[in-house]
């Protein structure tokens, strides 16, 4: 076993990641379907500028599925009103490719297609690579660490996914409720603090 660690991600561009979806497009629609494609900003961030920039509710966006910041990443998105054409910034570009009269979400997905850069690698790593790539695209290939499905660390309470594992269940609700995320709005970040100060009185975490 080899650790990949050190050989991916070196470049956003090693790391390129396509959306599949299906979107029922319409000419009309209370909802601007964009294709995003991004480098270097996850999709929530993203999605707060160019809602800053359309001079919008950050609310008014959807999407199926985040989408890494240290890659090349396209996705689907909806703006529930917007009709620019386009917006533009350094990083990612947000085009129109029609409406919807339903926001976008992770029930449209097909899929993502994958196109992964791995350097460095020694020769007997790159024959473990290619003994096993059948395996591979036969069976898939289970994704045991990521923040979007387990939760990210967490400095006082670790990794949601080992308490998981342990059937702790009320360490995996407690820090499922009160753990920060980058991702967070304002808000939710004031929620958590306020349910993880009263913790145990449920009445008062309500």
């Amino acid at each position: 076993m080899f650790d990949l660690s050190a050989h991916i991600k070196a470049t956003p561009d090693d790391f390129f990641v396509e959306e599949q979806a299906d979107l029922p497009l319409r000419e009309r629609g209370d909802f601007t379907v964009y294709r995003l494609e991004k480098r270097g900003w996850n999709t929530v961030d993203a999605l707060r500028d160019a809602a800053r920039r359309l001079k919008i509710s950050a609310r008014a966006c959807a999407y199926g599925g985040k989408k890494d910041r240290q890659a090349h990443t396209i996705q689907y998105v909806t703006i529930r009103g917007a009709r620019a054409a386009s917006v533009k910034a350094e990083g990612y570009v947000l085009q129109r490719c029609g409406f919807m009269e339903r926001p976008m979400g992770p029930d449209l997905l097909r899929g993502n297609r994958f196109r992964i850069i791995v350097r460095g690698l020694a020769p007997e790593e790159c024959a473990q690579f290619e003994e096993r790539m059948p395996a591979v695209c036969a069976q898939g290939f289970i994704n045991y660490f990521d923040d979007q499905r387990f939760g990210s660390w967490d400095p006082s309470q670790g990794f949601m996914a080992v308490k998981l594992l342990k059937s702790h269940w009320p360490g995996a609700l407690k820090q499922y409720m009160t753990a920060p995320r980058g991702t967070d709005s304002p808000q939710d970040r004031r929620r958590k603090k306020a349910i993880s100060g009263v913790w145990k009185n449920w009445p008062a975490c309500r």
